[in-house]
């Protein structure tokens, strides 16, 4: 607590109150024994602050809590009885009221009166002792409110400071639309200068929103929604909150909250998977099919065209989607991953176009930015794109040709600019004459296509793959890995790596976990590498039972629906049990 000390101007002003109404001298002093006021001053400047003597009266009654009264003190006050000036002094009796607040010691009045004696019973007694309290109460009271006051101060200041340094922009209104306070994204996002200046309608590039200016006069105290603004700086996209305040009825004013777009990246999961951070130098290959493929990738991003990337799983074809992100023009912006065979189809649509406030049952409050939104400036990555619902797949069609979407619940349409990055392991030209994928989308995708060689295709790279997984599972497990002996080796180059540079990956981890010397041995590696299984698909060129069961499972639901009743057809159709074919989804689901 803050004590009486910085009320000085207050407490003089109160000792000559005291002083004036009672006709006598008056000083109070804090819980130090300094004087801050003295009735014998005109104003606070004319004095500075001075300690009470050591045996004052002033000090044992604040030490004790109670009133003390000294009576006749020219003749039983040692210092007043040895004075030289006792006999012009005309104080001759002494009053010293503490002054306290909840147990806590504030300070004294001190009370100087010409009178020799007290009755304590007299109406006078009482009138001082019931003023003198009063007086205190009213000391204690306005330390209680300079206490409040000083955290209230201090609450600001940090609110003030939280609000300045937090990812988004803020600014408070007051009812006429004054402007009271911007943080400093605020007045970089908007080019405004001074945190508390001007009028929102000032603000043109906001007013002059058709969007904001909707939100804005709404009669709804909370609104939310993605509002497109054209800046000075050019065009941004941000996630506007307004929430409006009223005191009792009356409208009071609002605060409104801008998030750019690309904070929304750490919040949805599976937007940006993994690190952006990937380059073409981090993708390990020397052989020259390598090579001839990083260059084509190089070439593509130089422009803007849809690019298609095909290669069997586990070929990297993400890496090269980043790689090639990040040498673009768009390298600054988002990337953003949708993987359209890991969200249910009822939920694909909204995850890619976003919703409306209220657009079904268990949506979120203000609605939600679809992944195109947050990859606007940027590149939207649609991981296993032959995996997308036929019906899905005109809307789709039109969101690349218009460059213009539509919210699930929605009816405005909003313009995005992104580049497509589509990847897929599927052969897409026999899914179209299967009908399992359109032909008009297949050719908007196909502009710039790109062909990631499997693993068995680039023998030369296996051994640079294994010294660096080698490398990072011994980083990462905190375990010395010397190296691999030359029989290990062979074994891993005579391999067909059906699963890719994945399927290795998951190899050396296993070998590196298993290896005692540090040292992988044959007998390190899994049992089906040592053993050589030959992929059939790959070596024999036709179409394992597996691989042609799971085609056609999945031709069989994109054509009935991934619903129940849709589900049940697709059994009829393929001529098994319902319980059967929910097994062997979740089989599927549980091997991709």
């Amino acid at each position: 607590m803050a004590g009486i000390s910085g009320m000085r101007e207050y407490i003089h002003m109160t000792a000559r109150i005291i002083s004036s109404v009672l006709r006598k001298e008056v000083v109070i002093c804090n819980e130090k024994g300094m004087v801050l006021g003295d009735s014998i001053y005109e104003e606070t400047a004319d004095f500075e602050v001075y300690p009470v003597t050591e045996k004052s009266m002033l000090l044992d009654s604040m030490k004790t809590g109670n009133v003390l009264i000294r009576e006749n003190v020219k003749d039983t006050v040692v210092s007043c009885r040895t004075c030289k000036k006792r006999m012009q002094c005309d104080i001759n009796s002494i009053i010293s009221y503490p002054i306290l607040n909840r147990g806590r010691v504030l300070g004294a009045i001190g009370l100087y009166s010409p009178e020799k004696n007290f009755d304590g019973k007299s109406e006078e007694a009482r009138f001082l002792n019931e003023f003198l309290g009063r007086m205190s109460e009213l000391i204690s009271s306005k330390e209680e409110e300079q206490n409040l006051n000083n955290v209230l101060t201090l609450e600001k200041y940090r609110l003030t400071d939280i609000i300045e340094h937090i990812d988004m922009a803020v600014c408070s209104i007051d009812s006429g639309g004054a402007v009271i306070h911007t943080n400093k994204n605020f007045r970089q996002m908007f080019r405004v200068s001074g945190k508390s200046s001007g009028n929102i309608r000032d603000i043109k590039p906001l007013w002059e929103n058709e969007q904001f200016h909707s939100m804005f006069i709404s009669d709804s105290a909370h609104i939310s929604n993605d509002v497109q603004i054209q800046t000075d700086a050019g065009r941004i996209y941000v996630y506007v909150t307004i929430n409006k305040q009223s005191v009792g009825t009356d409208y009071a004013g609002a605060v409104i909250y801008f998030r750019r777009m690309d904070s929304y990246l750490s919040e949805y999961h599976g937007i940006s998977g993994g690190s952006t951070d990937v380059y073409f130098d981090d993708i390990i290959g020397t052989g020259h099919v390598m090579e001839e493929t990083r260059y084509r990738a190089m070439k593509f991003a130089e422009s803007n065209s849809t690019i298609l990337l095909l290669g069997e799983s586990g070929t990297g074809k993400e890496l090269f989607a980043r790689a090639i992100h990040n040498a673009g023009s768009r390298r600054d912006r988002n990337f953003v991953v949708v993987n359209c065979a890991a969200i249910p189809d009822n939920l694909l649509e909204s995850e890619l176009f976003g919703y409306e406030d209220g657009a079904f049952t268990g949506s979120a409050r203000g609605g939600r930015p679809g992944k195109f939104q947050l990859a606007d400036g940027g590149t939207l990555f649609l991981d296993e794109i032959g995996e997308l619902p036929l019906h899905l797949q005109p809307k789709l069609l039109r969101a690349l040709q218009e460059k213009k979407i539509c919210k699930v619940g929605g009816s405005a349409e909003t313009d995005v600019d992104i580049r497509i990055i589509a990847a897929t392991n599927r052969d897409l030209e026999k899914m179209m004459i299967n009908g399992e994928f359109r032909e008009d989308l297949y050719y908007r995708i196909s502009v710039a296509p790109l062909h990631i060689p499997p693993l068995r295709e680039r023998k030369p790279d296996i051994r640079a793959l294994t010294d660096y997984f080698l490398k990072t599972c011994g980083k990462n497990m905190g375990k010395r890995i010397v190296g691999i002996n030359q029989k290990a080796m062979e074994i891993l180059e005579a391999y067909s790596w059906p699963g890719n540079v994945r399927e290795l990956q998951n190899a050396i981890e296993f070998a590196a976990n298993i290896s005692e010397s540090g040292i992988i041995e044959p007998d390190n590696l899994p049992q089906k590498i040592r053993n050589g299984c030959k992929d059939i698909h790959r070596d024999e060129g036709v179409t394992r039972l597996r691989d042609l069961e799971r085609r056609e499972i999945r031709k069989a639901i994109s054509i009935y629906g991934n619903d129940l009743e849709g589900k049940e057809q697709a059994a009829r159709a393929l001529g098994i049990g319902i319980a059967t074919l929910y097994r062997k989804i979740k089989e599927d689901t549980k091997n991709k």
